[in-house]
């Protein structure tokens, strides 16, 4: 009787973390285990595939180094914004990471780095234009924070929030449905709200 490779903790961890995002052939590879193996270890941990990947989007934040991931966090502390965001086709919310910036390289270097996100210019009357860039996808912007979270700190709760929320919320995910049809849980609106506690409140740009 042939035995079981057994999964390592690395693994399964490993495993959570791209299963969401990746197609399950790169997935056999990666592991180096059969599609039944894998199959069956993420139904067991519970794992399903993200809302972009059953939207055909398999987009994938870069994996940054640990420059780049302390830069990202010194940059979203200071210059940028973690917060929640009411989304109209969808029962939820978004969470959105934001940098804002006068300077046109700096905020270049955060798609730069990440591979992922959008940047906008906002032209001022008598003033320079401001630029921004955005991620407000649930399923990057869990990456980005798992990425960057032991580096920031005056933003670090809110990260920590985010996480939580959008974890929350991809476990409610139903192929068979189009988008998310479970109403949001006691616990996910005291994520909310307490987000929207924490954002430093100002002027908008």
């Amino acid at each position: 009787m042939m035995l079981r490779n057994k999964w390592s903790v690395e693994e399964e961890e490993k495993l959570k973390k791209l299963y969401p995002y990746r197609i399950n052939t790169e997935l056999l590879e990666i592991f180096g285990r059969s599609r039944r193996a894998i199959l069956e270890k993420a139904s067991r941990l519970r794992l399903r595939k993200s809302l972009f990947f059953f939207k055909g989007r398999l987009w994938e934040v870069k994996e940054m180094s640990e420059a780049e991931k302390a830069w990202l966090a010194c940059a979203i502390d200071g210059e940028g914004s973690i917060y929640s965001a009411q989304t109209k086709r969808q029962r939820g919310a978004s969470i959105r990471i934001q940098v804002n910036n006068c300077n046109e390289k700096f905020i270049e270097k955060c798609k730069e780095i990440t591979g992922v996100g959008f940047i906008t210019r906002t032209e001022r009357e008598g003033r320079r234009p401001i630029f921004r860039w955005c991620c407000q996808s649930n399923p990057l912007s869990l990456q980005i924070l798992e990425q960057i979270k032991d580096f920031l700190i005056i933003k670090c709760k809110l990260a920590e929030l985010g996480i939580q929320y959008i974890k929350s919320r991809l476990a409610h995910y139903n192929v068979s449905k189009t988008g998310f049809r479970v109403s949001l849980s006691d616990e996910e609106l005291r994520i909310i709200e307490e987000m929207k506690f924490l954002k430093p409140k100002g002027k908008k740009l």
